[in-house]
């Protein structure tokens, strides 16, 4: 299926963290599964084999060095890009991190924009960049042949635009998409490249936007990441009064 996700497996000891982690990355568009140490993402692995591995170095049960050199040393596992999200600044931890095989190391605390791309990097190496990807109900304009339609979006990416419908256009039509980005219209040329049948749980379009200018694709990354950075505040404020959300 062209739009399956990438699963990743997030390794964090504190609950908050692991859980703004697993938010962060389903709303990039990857399938995140928490574990709070080491052990238990050995005993995922029994289970799935994922496109990438997060791992904090200081975690109880089995700390993240111990967990990276049990996965480089497994001929099943060792393939597996491990990202490393660490406080520890010292050299010799991130050497010694490299040198057991991390694909990356980032220093806590974690910008979005640079996991992210590390995860770009090295889960999608021979399709090269990434696009961040969020769900997105808002109205669109869809023009085409003359005519003009609007529908609502499902998800938006840097590089398309999924639109709900039980009415698809053709496989290859070519449109002008009208995107609203706070306030200020946004209009991109584009192609649909897939289609779900109208019987699908999620009927719809999938439109991949064509030679997209600069400055519309600078504004419509910056409105991807802006809606990602207020769902984390927003989680963020909701802890100060609910430790447990």
């Amino acid at each position: 299926m062209p739009f399956k996700n990438k699963t990743v497996i997030i390794a964090e000891d504190d609950y908050n963290l692991l859980m703004s982690l697993c938010i962060v990355l389903e709303r990039l568009g990857y399938d995140a599964i928490p574990a709070e140490n080491g052990a238990e993402v050995m005993q995922i692995l029994r289970i799935i084999s994922p496109d990438a591995i997060t791992l904090d170095l200081n975690m109880p049960v089995l700390g993240g060095l111990e967990t990276l050199k049990l996965i480089k040393d497994d001929e099943r596992y060792k393939d597996i890009p491990v990202i490393v999200v660490s406080g520890e600044s010292q050299t010799e931890t991130i050497e010694e991190c490299k040198r057991l095989g991390s694909a990356a190391f980032l220093q806590k605390p974690t910008g979005m924009a640079d996991l992210n791309l590390a995860l770009e990097k090295n889960v999608f190496p021979q399709r090269g960049r990434r696009y961040a990807r969020i769900s997105l109900d808002v109205k669109v304009t869809l023009n085409t042949g003359g005519a003009s339609q609007g529908f609502y979006t499902r998800t938006l990416s840097e590089s398309g635009v999924f639109v709900r419908t039980k009415h698809p256009f053709a496989v290859g039509t070519g449109l002008e998409i009208v995107l609203p980005m706070d306030g200020e219209d946004i209009t991109v040329r584009g192609s649909v490249i897939y289609v779900t049948s109208p019987e699908d749980l999620r009927p719809g379009m999938a439109i991949e936007f064509d030679n997209v200018p600069q400055f519309a694709a600078a504004k419509i990354r910056e409105f991807v990441l802006k809606s990602i950075s207020k769902d984390m505040e927003g989680l963020a404020v909701a802890r100060e009064y609910n430790p447990a959300v």
